[in-house]
């Protein structure tokens, strides 16, 4: 699967993308296909505002799933719906130095300045929810656009 961006990750931006969403991405390799990327050796933070309601649980449960189905080892952070938790979380992912960080939902005005910190060591950041000039990807949910979508039943 090639990317048409050029990223310092030695994986494609998609594939960062698919993890963002919270999705477990089943990828069926034909022959002849390029092989799907691997995370092995790698380590990947999951940063996550709380993991109290449905979605939270659901996309913390298939980042962590498609890392180790990827070969790679997840390093797991809930601040449990407290931004002072969150930054202090955010702050032990700079000192741990992870191959990527993946935060999952959080008050933009709040971590930004560690989500800075986070790219300005040099390691790529994808967000989800929260949209940080800092991320490499934000994936964004639009409730009003899905909603209009869906026929009235």
């Amino acid at each position: 699967m090639p990317s048409s961006l050029s990223s310092p990750f030695p994986f494609p931006i998609c594939l960062g993308a698919a993890l963002l969403l919270g999705h477990v991405v089943s990828v069926q390799a034909a022959e002849g296909d390029e092989a799907v990327p691997s995370l092995a050796g790698k380590r990947i933070a999951v940063s996550m505002t709380g993991t109290s309601h449905y979605f939270d649980i659901k996309a913390f449960q298939a980042q962590v799933d498609e890392i180790k189905r990827l070969g790679g080892t997840p390093i797991t952070l809930d601040a449990g719906r407290n931004d002072k938790n969150l930054v202090t979380q955010l702050q032990t992912v700079v000192t741990q130095k992870p191959d990527a960080v993946i935060q999952t939902l959080g008050t933009l005005s709040v971590i930004d300045p560690w989500l800075k910190r986070i790219s300005k060591a040099g390691i790529p950041l994808f967000t989800i929810d929260a949209p940080s000039q800092y991320s490499l990807n934000n994936t964004t949910s639009d409730n009003v656009a899905t909603g209009r979508r869906w026929p009235n039943n």
